[in-house]
């Protein structure tokens, strides 16, 4: 069975307090340690589970009465990448995000490492454009995929907390 790479791109279609991860989000420094991983929260954020065979957490900014359109940070685990390259894998990213995005657009180069990769991208979902920054660390025959999505036009004060939680992130088990 063909697992998709990409999975619902970081928007809240429903929402359900995560369990098993050890969080408190209203606490300065908090950690988060689940799934063999680990990720700092910043203060305020909320940690909810969107569901999919592979979306393993989400944190939200939940500012405003509307938390589905608000700053949101998702981790995705897929297993069983063993033996790609960091441009296979980019590249089977890419053919998924086209199929489940609408008007998908890649901003400026992506990056890649020996094994890692990230890419800047804009999409609409439900009339809403949006902006996000995908990050892809291979470890252990395993891609982490941390996608940062805000409004397109929040995005730029949101990259200040997106920047942390990513340098934040830790692969714990290898």
């Amino acid at each position: 069975m063909r697992r998709s790479f990409f999975s619902a791109c970081a928007v809240v279609v429903t929402a359900s307090i995560l369990s098993g991860g050890v969080c408190n989000a209203q606490s300065l420094g908090a950690l988060v340690t689940a799934y063999g991983t680990s990720i700092a929260v910043p203060i305020g954020w909320s940690f909810v589970n969107i569901g999919g065979p592979q979306t393993y957490f989400q944190m939200l900014n939940l500012r405003g009465s509307n938390p589905s359109f608000q700053e949101n940070v998702s981790l995705t685990i897929i297993e069983g990448v063993a033996g790609k390259s960091v441009a296979q894998l980019r590249a089977d990213q890419v053919v998924e995000m086209k199929r489940v995005l609408s008007k998908l657009t890649f901003i400026g180069k992506p990056q890649e490492g020996k094994n890692e990769f990230s890419h800047v991208f804009t999409h609409e979902f439900d009339g809403k454009i949006f902006k996000a920054k995908q990050v892809v660390k291979i470890s252990a025959g395993k891609a982490y995929v941390i996608t940062c999505t805000a409004l397109d036009y929040d995005y730029d004060k949101a990259s200040i907390s997106f920047s942390g939680i990513i340098d934040s992130f830790r692969i714990l088990v290898k």
